[in-house]
């Protein structure tokens, strides 16, 4: 926190949520209770430009974050892989600054096989290019967080802040269904 009552303390970015630089910010409970409309905020990143593997683009991710990715001895750990013709909003634009938002309801969750989609849970999504602007791309496998949940607005569903891109035989699945645990309070180390 760059002010307010809550001035020094920190929190970490989980995701973020379209234009105007709109950031999703967790923070302990202690600091929570102290933080008011307005408080400003100052945002210290790193790890542009790290990759997990040359075959790897890496974005909106914390190198050091990468160890506490539920993984399995098959690869990334996801609740699903689905096709890019799921990817609503976002797409067409950077990657970088934007989230991907999917088009499906709780009617249309189970089809995709996103029923009990969580906040936390890492979905792929397959033809998808995140290595500048969003868009189709045949071959490439995109794989982010779910950062904030669904809306009643077309094209506006469950959002997912990207992570990696690659070639999909670069980029291995465990596609763990409703096993799969997401990142949790425990994995951003917030929480008591």
């Amino acid at each position: 926190m760059h002010g307010g009552a809550a001035a020094g303390r920190r929190g970490r970015v989980l995701g973020k949520r379209g234009e105007q630089g709109r950031v999703i910010v967790v923070f302990p409970d202690d600091v929570l209770a102290l933080l008011l409309p307005g408080d400003p905020i100052l945002v210290r990143a790193h790890g542009q430009g790290a990759a997990p593997s040359a075959d790897v683009t890496m974005i909106n991710t914390d190198p050091d974050f990468l160890d506490r990715l539920p993984k399995s001895s098959v690869g990334l750990g996801v609740r699903a892989i689905v096709p890019s013709s799921l990817a609503g909003n976002g797409i067409g634009r950077p990657a970088h600054m934007w989230d991907l938002d999917l088009q499906v309801t709780a009617d249309t969750a189970a089809a995709a096989g996103l029923a009990g989609l969580r906040l936390g849970d890492l979905v792929a999504i397959d033809d998808l290019d995140v290595r500048h602007n969003a868009g189709y791309r045949r071959g490439r496998r995109t794989v982010g967080l779910i950062v904030h949940g669904g809306s009643p607005q077309p094209g506006h569903g469950p959002g997912l802040m990207p992570m990696f891109c690659g070639q999909k035989e670069a980029l291995t699945m465990d596609v763990q269904g409703d096993q799969h645990r997401g990142v949790t309070t425990d994995d951003i180390e917030l929480r008591p």
